[in-house]
């Protein structure tokens, strides 16, 4: 008879002494160019998205990269989005025209409408109406009021 099959989630006690690290030596970084996107996630204008090709790579000791890192604090979500405005003057540098801007921003609304459309009287549609009309304040849902920002 033979023994039954060992489970892969036990270790028996010539496992157990083994020691287990992950090392890292060098760090490879690709830079890509920002090109006129199609994401219909953003909330206003035209997408960017980056471009299929790197423009350059770059590979340094990871000692090196984590030292840099260190020196300069990590930027919040907030502070690393582009505006509206900011992403067509970038675009329009890049030599994109304003009627492809245009084209791209008109297609972008195109497709929240279509996603809009297609929720309608799904669960997600039932909870946004549900909170229409909230405004987040700390973790507490307060009622807007009428003439006020939210």
């Amino acid at each position: 008879m033979s023994s039954p099959p060992k489970s892969i989630l036990k270790q028996d006690d010539s496992q157990k002494s083994l020691s287990k690290h992950v090392q890292f030596s060098d760090l490879t970084i690709f830079e890509f160019h920002s090109i006129l996107g199609d994401n219909p996630a953003v909330s206003d204008g035209s997408p960017l998205t980056l471009d299929w090709m790197h423009e350059s790579q770059t590979t340094l000791p990871i000692h090196i990269h984590e030292f840099a890192k260190k020196s300069r604090p990590r930027r919040k979500r907030k502070e690393m989005r582009l505006s509206s405005a900011a992403r067509d003057m970038y675009l329009l540098s890049e030599g994109y025209t304003l009627e492809q801007l245009l084209k791209a921003a008109e297609a972008t609304k195109h497709a929240q409408e279509q996603r809009r459309a297609s929720m309608k009287g799904t669960s997600w549609d039932r909870f946004r109406k549900a909170v229409d009309g909230f405004k987040v304040d700390g973790f507490k849902l307060q009622k807007k009021v009428a003439g006020t920002a939210a």
